[in-house]
């Protein structure tokens, strides 16, 4: 009958119809099987071979889930099949308990009496929960009312509710109701045990049950009246769209502030809370938007965060992990990943409001003027500074020796089977990028250098370029992944070494230009026009820009520490001695520097520091545009939050209606 050697036919017996190891199925079995499909329409010997056929599989499925399971997980098994069983004899008691009640009266003693003796075996495997939901399609009409019912939940609201969940409404909970939690998440699609859990939490309340309650008018144990218990739920405080901010959320956010020298106890747990529940309403909707953060995107962040840790902390891992009160690096790098990921996302989407936003002279000159003239801001003292650079020359010898290094690499990858990632790893001199196996995550805004980017766009998936120069050094780049718009690429940089013959000859040519222009044979501007190595500055008379307004003049409480400390001794049209450094790529470089112009802390002028005004002026419009935009968005978003925060001053700004 089948081909397997484990079934074996036991004709001596004439009782056992087929053995599956230890297991027989007789034709006691079979017989039962047929007097119980008395109105079996199919071919009985059909039926009776496919049932032998599903026996005889299941058995064998047994032997192999005994043979492959733990100990531990057959015991776990074991223990959930006991517990159904007395679930079942338990409830076999109940009716037999409520058939007994309708012809035998039985008194509330008596009953209580039997629930004290046996109440260890009435537990509940199954929690009971009330729970309020409504699935509204959309398209319905009267979508906003039907809302606004749910929310205000009156009783005229619950009637209506009611009537129409009978007619429209393709599931409706009712919160009067105990039901329980397998019913939730079978009808309820997207509801997790965790998520149950979250939504139960907002209201402070959870209804469990531990043991059969009684409830008073009964005659019988009830089900339906679990014990109440106003419990804390793991600390969660808000809910706002799909994330949810926990109590410990606003203490990280405290003891953040302090790690960066604010004063943290200047800021209320609501202060720190409304801003938790601001950068969850940007990420939620940036994510309904479908703004995307990839999760590489933000392993290099996180990457880069931890790398600047370990700098504050000697490099020592073991020490960063504990000062954050974590309990291993992986556990961390998990926080950080999932705290990054929601800033990213809340960058992106602010980004994304504001980012047609400007304002016109006339708006900078209201700005300006609507300000009283005896709270005008003053700006600090500030410089403006100009530098010529010499850097040292590189021989051909040694940018031939980087290029035949890096195409020895390409051909060990194309050719040998050799992982790119590990050649970055080892070798790259990027340190943006060396300890992620050379990654970054690349579209055509990302800021990196145009040539950098051209070359990239145009590979092929799995491609790796030719080795290419840019003003960091020697280049090679791997197209890993194409998604969309959006590039996986790893790269090698190799930073070619300059001779001590051509350091010493950079410091003769930056001496030599110094003493031109201390014996007023050129200016300083002169100087960095016709000898400066620095493209940048170079055809502007060597000065500087402040990366953070784009202007010429530098704060000096604002200043880059380490240019402070370059230019804190100069007086003005002072020239500095020579200072051998490394440029923002790594090279060594020479450069002298001389402070051209100063400026002494002074109220605002409207013509004198219109680029900081305009400035200001901006940053207004961009704050009024996003609160404009959490006002309507917090109204259309699901937004929750617990009793303890409900005084808060913020609530005017987030209540739901």
């Amino acid at each position: 009958m089948v081909s397997c050697d484990l079934f074996v036919r036991d004709d001596g017996s004439g009782d056992v119809v087929v053995r599956v190891k230890d297991k027989y199925l007789t034709k006691k079995d079979i017989q039962d099987l047929i007097l119980k499909k008395k109105n079996l329409v199919t071919d009985s010997t059909k039926y009776v071979k496919k049932y032998i056929a599903n026996w005889a599989s299941r058995q064998l499925l047994l032997d192999k889930a005994l043979l492959n399971l733990s100990k531990e997980d057959i015991k776990k098994i074991n223990k959930l099949a006991e517990e159904y069983r007395d679930n079942i004899l338990i409830s076999s008691y109940m009716g037999q308990l409520s058939s007994k009640s309708l012809d035998t009266v039985i008194g509330e003693n008596e009953l209580k009496e039997i629930y004290e003796q046996k109440k260890n075996d009435y537990k509940l495997n199954h929690p009971l929960v009330k729970l309020r939901y409504i699935h509204v399609l959309k398209s319905s009409q009267n979508f906003d009312e039907i809302i606004k019912m749910f929310k205000r939940y009156n009783e005229q609201d619950i009637k209506a509710l009611d009537k129409l969940s009978l007619q429209f409404i393709p599931f409706y909970l009712n919160d009067s109701t105990w039901v329980k939690v397998d019913q939730i998440y079978s009808k309820i699609e997207k509801f997790t045990p965790d998520m149950l859990r979250i939504y139960l939490s907002i209201s402070q309340q959870i209804e469990s049950e531990d043991n059969i309650a009684f409830s008073e008018g009964d005659s019988f144990p009830s089900l339906s009246n679990p014990k109440h218990l106003d419990i804390k739920v793991d600390g969660v405080v808000s809910v706002v769209g799909d994330y949810i901010i926990m109590e410990s959320d606003i203490d990280k956010a405290y003891l953040e502030l302090k790690s960066q020298g604010l004063k943290a106890e200047e800021f209320s747990h609501c202060q720190l809370m409304s801003k938790l529940m601001q950068d969850k309403l940007y990420a939620h909707n940036a994510i309904q938007d479908s703004i995307l953060i990839s999760d590489m995107e933000v392993k290099t962040y996180v990457d880069r965060q931890i790398e600047f840790f370990l700098s504050q902390m000697g490099n020592d891992m073991n020490k960063l992990v504990k000062f954050y009160n974590k309990e291993n690096e992986k556990s961390f790098r998990k926080e950080l990943f999932e705290i990054n990921k929601i800033n990213l996302l809340s960058q992106k989407m602010k980004a994304k409001i504001i980012e047609k936003i400007e304002v016109t002279p006339e708006e900078v000159r209201e700005f300006f003027e609507k300000i009283p003239k005896d709270e005008r801001p003053y700006f600090g003292t500030e410089i403006e500074v100009s530098q010529i650079v010499k850097k040292p020359k590189i021989s051909k010898w040694e940018e031939d020796r980087i290029v035949e290094k890096l195409l020895k690499m390409k051909e060990d990858v194309e050719e040998k089977g050799a992982s790119f990632a590990s050649k970055a790893l080892l070798y790259s001199q990027d340190p943006g990028s060396r300890s992620r196996g050379g990654y970054y995550a690349l579209t055509k805004k990302s800021p990196m250098l145009r040539e950098f980017k051209d070359i990239a766009f145009g590979l092929e998936e799995n491609e790796i370029s030719a080795p290419f120069e840019t003003e960091y050094g020697w280049h090679i780049i791997y197209l890993e992944k194409i998604r969309g718009e959006e590039l996986d690429v790893r790269h090698i940089l190799l930073i070619p070494e300059p001779t001590q013959d051509a350091i010493l000859e950079a410091r003769e040519e930056i001496n030599k230009i110094r003493d031109m222009i201390l014996s007023g044979k050129i200016s300083f501007a002169e100087g960095a026009r016709k000898f400066s190595d620095e493209k940048q500055t170079k055809f502007d008379g060597g000065k500087l820009i402040n990366p953070i307004n784009f202007d010429n003049r530098f704060e000096l409480t604002k200043m880059d520490p380490a240019l402070y400390d370059q230019v804190k001794s100069l007086s003005d049209n002072d020239i500095s001695l020579p200072l051998l450094e490394k440029d923002k790529s790594g090279k060594l470089q020479y450069k002298i520097i001389q402070v051209t112009n100063r400026f002494d802390e002074h109220e605002a002028s409207f013509t004198r520091d219109y680029l900081k005004i305009q400035d200001l002026a901006l940053k207004e419009k961009h704050l009024k545009t996003l609160k404009k935009w959490i006002k309507e968005k917090s109204q259309s978003t699901f937004i929750n939050i617990s009793r303890d925060y409900k005084n808060c001053d913020f609530r005017r700004n987030w209540a739901s209606e």
